[in-house]
């Protein structure tokens, strides 16, 4: 049997795989609407200038010009990792500001309150588009990571390829989220719009 033929064998059996595991795990620890209360301690602490900065080409060529290439090589996978729980830290965080807005969303339609729930809206959405973002580039730095554990002396993925989808970076969308968040939280009474701000 061929390699090209275990390949197209395991493939399918290992996505069945992990589509099996993350039903079971949303369904066992999956967290419905959350109220106000329950934002701000469930929100992980995440330095917004460290993502700018760790995502930023100046710091990717100013490593690649004063390390050996070891060096750089082992630098560049410690920010790819790094870069994974930052971007895992803003999912996270994007869940349960949508988790939030949906839960206001109800309480608005029941209300009455178009403008709570326009708001709401808003902020699902950038939620959403942050959160499919954080997964597209998950999975772009998993696929590296994966590449230069196997292929050592294939050429490192530079950060310059992975910024940029669709004209925005992971910052810009992050700041947009804490900018939708702080706005949606003013119309709110039980939230504090500037500890959620500085809890994003």
């Amino acid at each position: 049997m061929t390699i090209t033929n275990v390949l197209s064998v395991l493939t399918p059996a290992i996505l069945a795989t992990v589509v099996l595991l993350s039903v079971l795990y949303r369904r066992i620890y999956r967290v419905g609407d959350r109220s106000a209360e329950q934002v701000l301690p469930s929100l992980w602490p995440l330095e917004a200038m460290g993502v700018k900065e760790l995502f930023s080409p100046a710091a990717e060529r100013h490593l690649r010009a004063t390390l050996t290439d070891d060096g750089f090589r082992r630098a560049q996978q410690h920010r790819m990792v790094l870069a994974l729980e930052y971007v895992r830290r803003i999912s996270h965080n994007a869940l349960v500001l949508q988790q939030w807005a949906a839960y206001e969303t109800s309480n608005a339609e029941t209300a009455g309150d178009s403008q709570r729930r326009h708001l709401s809206m808003d902020l699902i959405a950038v939620s959403v588009s942050c959160r499919i973002y954080c997964s597209l580039i998950a999975l772009r730095l998993h696929c590296w990571l994966s590449a230069t554990s196997l292929l050592p002396f294939q050429d490192l993925p530079s950060f310059e390829g992975l910024i940029r989808f669709g004209h925005a970076d992971l910052s810009a969308r992050y700041a947009e989220l804490r900018r939708s968040a702080g706005k949606f939280s003013r119309f709110h009474d039980r939230m504090d719009r500037k500890q959620l701000v500085q809890s994003l």
